[in-house]
């Protein structure tokens, strides 16, 4: 039986006009929109696309919005759950992945 799965569009998220993710409030109530504490006991896959104009994924606003997923499933678990893809179904830029995993291990190292 195929996992179910389900795409997140990021581009209302963040602050009209900016091209960056920031603040650990916006990410907070973003995360409980999203309804992520239920979605981290689920077992489908989620896939959160980012516009292709993203410079970046503030600590700040990524430990807001799946800090708690990090501690809640592990580096593996929380890898194997939610995927990040631009948009256009490309792989992020070498920044925002640096983004993601600077945002996991801050998650890991505050545990």
């Amino acid at each position: 039986m195929a996992m179910d799965s389900e795409n997140i569009r990021m581009n209302k998220y963040r602050n009209e006009g900016s091209r960056i993710y920031s603040g650990r409030p916006l990410g907070e109530s973003v995360r409980a929109e999203l309804g992520l504490n239920e979605k981290d006991r689920d077992s489908a896959i989620y896939t959160f696309y980012f516009p292709e104009d993203t410079m970046s994924i503030n600590s700040s606003y990524f430990g807001g919005l799946f800090e708690e997923s990090v501690i809640c499933l592990g580096r593996e678990g929380f890898e194997g759950k939610y995927k990040f893809l631009f948009e256009d179904g490309k792989e992020l830029s070498d920044i925002l992945k640096f983004n993601i995993e600077e945002g996991i291990g801050d998650a890991l190292r505050e545990y």
